[in-house]
């Protein structure tokens, strides 16, 4: 069974600081497209990489890895940066950590490329 990824709970506060409010408002320009060497962008919002251990041994990806990198491309996010990707088999910090050592790991890794391009558009 495929473990589920739950969005993060709202947390909301009593007292405004109307300072920090005017603040952010000015940060508006974050939603609007960008253009960058021709490509444009739906935002200037982007998710850093995080390495997550769900992949299997052999490098390749998991259910659980595949609906996690899917989860942030419907996010809203422009820019997506993946994680780390293991060389050779002893390259990865980690046992379960994404690999492409072999041609075997390519394929899944592309559809995956696919999927999260029609939530945002680089990964």
């Amino acid at each position: 069974m495929m473990d589920t990824i739950r969005p993060l709970p709202v947390i909301s506060t009593v007292q405004v600081d109307h300072k920090l409010f005017e603040g952010i408002m000015k940060l508006t320009k974050i939603f609007e497209p960008i253009t960058i060497s021709k490509t444009e962008f739906k935002n200037r919002m982007v998710v850093s990489a995080m390495v997550t251990n769900y992949c299997n041994e052999d490098g390749t990806p998991t259910e659980k890895f595949m609906a996690y990198h899917e989860h942030k491309a419907k996010g809203g996010y422009g820019i997506i940066i993946t994680e780390d990707f293991a060389v050779t088999r002893t390259a990865g910090v980690s046992k379960t950590l994404a690999g492409l050592w072999e041609d075997r790991q390519i394929e899944p890794l592309r559809q995956l490329g696919g999927t999260v391009r029609q939530g945002t558009k680089a990964v």
